[in-house]
């Protein structure tokens, strides 16, 4: 679904779909890679319920790659995305191992709801394309402006199926 999207979605093949060698935008690239590594589960566990690096990695390998950025600064890109996205996630809500010693089950708490994955990201691709302070700013502001809440898990309370992607969809993001 996401390959014939992409297909038609067309764009200046300057980024890799990841698995497939086809070149597209990065914003579709990123798209593309961020809904793949959410159909394989691939997500990191950080100290919290948010998954940041599926995301963040996206971002910074399409935009990294339109910009010819070295691996050092590839690295470097990822690094800094992903611990802006743990320190507003540690800063916004519970622990995880908190959550466990109250005896809470994880899936019965409802969490932080702050689009952290969508923020994170932008922190990545604002310094994939090494802007300044004031446009890293900005990008970051359109990323939280446009960014769906955080759904959680399935509950009675929220019993809404959401089709081809876990609870945030980290090819937005």
């Amino acid at each position: 679904v996401v390959l014939r999207y992409v297909r038609e979605a067309g764009g200046n093949p300057v980024s890799t779909i990841l698995g497939t060698g086809e070149q597209t935008s990065p914003l579709v690239a990123a798209y593309a890679n961020g809904r793949t590594a959410d159909a394989l589960d691939s997500t990191d566990t950080f100290m919290t319920v948010f998954h940041i690096g599926n995301p963040v990695t996206c971002a910074a390998l399409a935009l990294g790659e339109a910009r010819r950025i070295s691996g050092q600064e590839l690295l470097a890109t990822i690094a800094l995305g992903y611990e802006a996205g743990a320190r507003m996630s540690l800063g916004e809500g519970a622990r995880v191992p908190d959550i466990l010693h109250r005896g809470e089950k994880p899936a019965t708490w409802r969490g932080p709801r702050l689009p952290v994955h969508h923020l994170a990201a932008a922190v990545a691709g604002a310094k994939a394309l090494r802007t300044d302070e004031r446009t890293t700013a900005y990008a970051i502001g359109i990323a939280g402006a446009n960014s769906p809440p955080h759904l959680g898990t399935r509950t009675e309370e929220f019993p809404l199926e959401q089709p081809l992607h876990k609870y945030v969809d980290n090819g937005r993001a």
